[in-house]
């Protein structure tokens, strides 16, 4: 935190101070994870003998993974002065203050405590935390330079105004991977409920005022371009989005019984998206993957994938070779067909007669996996799909206007022909 108070004054030193943040992190993180897989968790040393099944270093995890860092910082400040100068005269005193940077000592802490499957995932972890704080740096940083066009309490002047923009960083940032159960509501719901614990609102009416990280990310591009957005002397995020507690936690319920009624909420709201987004990055991994419902008989299958209250439902229907689905038709709902594998046709026949008292003429498309096309189900005319082939599935799917109602089916059997 000392490094992160006195190198952010100046956007350009912030800046640098974050490149090495990054570059140290990626390099010291992974380290730590070889370190305490091999040496120091409980059982790691079985690989030089069984006998020490039960032996467990973690309590040196602290001790040992400062002096990797210090010395992995020394290595690297040695190694650049010597083969690569410009480099090292572009961190200068920065490499050195990383020794005694606790996010880099953080890194390693949460890997540790994350338990990571493999050394790829925990560098993909200290790289995307390295970024993480580099531009939470610099946009302190560009807050602070503000601040001294701005009138400040003089109680308030200093660092008393820089940890209280440091708070509203850590809170204002609704997707910056906040912890659960600390720093935000946000992550602590989207974690618990994701995770299927248990959480507690106390005042659902409690309004909230949220900002999303990519839209925090389009405005320090912008303004790095000259193009950022002004309220008074300060820039501003244009993009905010107010809700209450309560509002936010139905939401997330919502997300989290999509799996089993597979009813997709309104995401014409740009929060409704954002929060999804936010509430995916907590699923365990056991949830990224979920089975469906498969409505399955000699002819084939059919299966649900989404509903939606007010955009329809889409399915997937597989026919065996040589069978024919349909034969009916609907008053008010319409479909689409989209054939995506195997050769079949699809008949539509409008009902009713013509003025001769003539059935009306049977329409034909001949459709195939092999050139995407839709194929309409209109109202009022009774359809079917055949499969033309004699060894392979028919897979087409489809898509309705409305969500199956038992209750009021609007389904009506009639054979094409």
């Amino acid at each position: 935190m000392c490094s992160y108070l006195a190198v952010s004054k100046n956007v350009k030193t912030a800046f640098g101070l974050g490149l090495a943040v990054c570059f140290v992190l990626t390099i010291t993180v992974p380290v730590n994870y070889l370190i305490d897989k091999y040496l120091l968790r409980e059982g790691a040393l079985t690989w030089l003998s069984a006998s020490f099944a039960g032996t467990d270093l973690s309590f040196l995890s602290l001790i040992i993974f400062i002096a990797v860092i210090a010395g992995i910082v020394q290595l690297l400040e040695m190694v650049f002065e010597r083969y690569l100068p410009a480099l090292y005269m572009t961190l200068g005193i920065f490499l050195p203050l990383i020794a005694v940077n606790c996010a880099i000592l953080g890194g390693s802490l949460f890997m540790q405590e994350r338990n990571f499957p493999t050394v790829a995932h925990s560098l993909a972890y200290a790289l995307g935390s390295g970024i993480g704080w580099l531009l939470a740096i610099t946009a302190f940083a560009a807050i602070r330079e503000r601040l001294k066009y701005a009138k400040i309490p003089p109680k308030l002047q200093g660092n008393g105004i820089a940890y209280i923009i440091t708070g509203l960083l850590g809170m204002g940032f609704m997707a910056f991977l906040g912890m659960p159960n600390y720093n935000s509501a946000v992550a602590t719901f989207c974690n618990n409920i994701a995770n299927d614990l248990p959480i507690t609102v106390n005042d659902p009416s409690v309004k909230m005022h949220l900002v999303y990280i990519d839209d925090v990310v389009d405005e320090l591009i912008g303004a790095l371009s000259g193009k950022e957005h002004h309220n008074g002397l300060f820039c501003e995020v244009p993009v905010t989005h107010h809700i209450t507690l309560g509002g936010i936690v139905d939401l997330l319920h919502s997300f989290h019984d999509m799996h089993d009624n597979l009813e997709v909420p309104d995401f014409s709201d740009a929060f409704a998206r954002k929060l999804y987004s936010t509430y995916l990055s907590y699923l365990p991994e056991a949830k990224t993957i979920y089975p469906l419902k498969m409505n399955i008989d000699q002819r084939g299958s059919f299966t649900e994938i989404i509903r939606t209250p007010d955009r329809g439902q889409v399915s997937i229907n597989i026919s065996k070779p040589g069978i024919t689905k349909g034969q009916h038709w609907h008053h008010t709902k319409n479909e689409k067909f989209v054939v995506v594998s195997g050769h079949g046709l699809i008949q539509l026949r409008r009902e009713g007669v013509d003025e001769q008292g003539n059935p009306y003429p049977v329409r034909e498309y001949e459709v195939s996996g092999e050139h995407i096309q839709v194929v309409e189900m209109l109202p009022g005319f009774t359809h079917n799909i055949i499969n033309l082939s004699d060894t392979d599935d028919l897979v087409t799917l489809m898509w309705a206007n409305e969500a199956f109602n038992p209750n009021r089916p609007d389904t009506y059997f009639d054979p094409v022909i």
